[in-house]
């Protein structure tokens, strides 16, 4: 009787040491997609709204986080893989975090708690080590804009401008400037240039052919590089947009 209850603690404390490592937090990679209208970025800010708020407050109302984490989501090893500003959107998005090894089943109930401008997209479990900001290697960004902002200043601005092929050639001399490692303290906020964190990596600029839309002609400015600090991107294009209305020069 003795061997048999000794038999039966040891297989008890087995069962509970592998129910407890199924239940324990799994770090996962978080695909979701936003439509920044109304929002005052994806970073948490407290008073206004915000994307990562509604993320979190969906994560604790679904059960996927504890009170702790979502007051605290660095207790849950919660990050994202870009920054957005006030009003940007993103088609793709990659969150990490610690969640229910049962995470993927929650996603429906998730997406209820969400506004329909955010949705969850999918989630596949990571290792413990991955962090979506130290592992991104590059970030894409689309600007849109309609052509008539790059309007001759000579010509007269209407609705109805069709942008010239060589206009968007020599819009896209002017980008290819950003190409590279430069200096961009210029582009940000309370930044000096002596900040090494003001050096930045452009991959490419490049302004694609114009498209209509309700008798409007835009065009999409698509941005690579491996990070950008805030306002970068909108200081890069409205500087160009500046050199091609003759407000200021190349030098």
């Amino acid at each position: 009787m003795v061997l048999l209850a000794s038999v039966c603690r040891t297989l008890l404390n087995q069962m509970q040491t592998n129910f407890k490592r199924q239940l324990k937090p799994k770090k996962f990679a978080i695909l979701i997609t936003y439509c920044g209208d109304g929002y005052f970025g994806i970073q948490r800010n407290k008073g206004v709204p915000t994307i990562e708020e509604e993320i979190l407050t969906a994560f604790y109302k679904s059960g996927a986080i504890t009170k702790e984490c979502y007051d605290r989501p660095q207790a849950a090893a919660f990050q994202k893989a870009s920054r957005t500003d006030k009003g940007v959107s993103a088609v793709r998005q990659i969150l990490s975090c610690k969640l229910p090894p049962n995470f993927c089943e929650l996603i429906p109930q998730i997406n209820e708690f969400l506004p329909q401008k955010i949705r969850v997209v999918a989630a596949k479990k990571a290792t413990q080590h991955f962090d979506s900001k130290r592992y991104c290697d590059g970030r894409t960004y689309s600007y849109m804009m309609p052509s008539y902002a790059l309007c001759p200043p000579e010509e007269f601005v209407t609705e109805s401008y069709r942008i010239k092929p060589e206009i968007i050639k020599k819009f896209n001399e002017i980008l290819e400037f950003y190409n590279g490692t430069h200096n961009f303290h210029n582009f940000t906020s309370q930044k000096l240039p002596t900040d090494p964190s003001s050096m930045r990596y452009i991959v490419s600029v490049i302004c694609g052919q114009p498209f209509i839309k309700d008798g409007i002609e835009f065009i999409i400015v698509e941005v690579k590089g491996q990070s950008f600090m805030m306002h970068q991107i909108r200081k890069m294009i409205g500087l160009a947009i500046a050199i091609m209305r003759g407000l200021t020069t190349e030098e």
